[in-house]
């Protein structure tokens, strides 16, 4: 699969199977706002580095309830 049709699968997809696609499932006005935020495009990224992506923030209906730190957000990666 490509990283797109990844992405579907556990969003938009996912939400149908469960039958709340009319509640999550994708970004809409209506529809649950619970998302994370990256560090990177997780579309861009080498597969085999997907793992590697940091959370840089969480929102649970529309609501920031996190953010790393900046000491978070660089453990772990690599000089570039």
């Amino acid at each position: 699969m490509d990283s797109d049709s990844d992405l579907r699968s556990v969003t938009i997809d996912a939400a149908f199977h469960l039958r709340k696609h009319n509640e999550i499932g994708s970004i809409e006005v209506g529809k649950y706002a619970d998302f994370v935020l990256l560090d990177r495009n997780p579309r861009t990224v080498d597969p085999e580095h997907v793992l590697d992506l940091k959370v840089l923030r969480t929102y649970v209906e529309g609501e920031q309830i996190w953010e790393c730190s900046a000491h978070q957000a660089t453990i772990g990666r690599e000089a570039t």
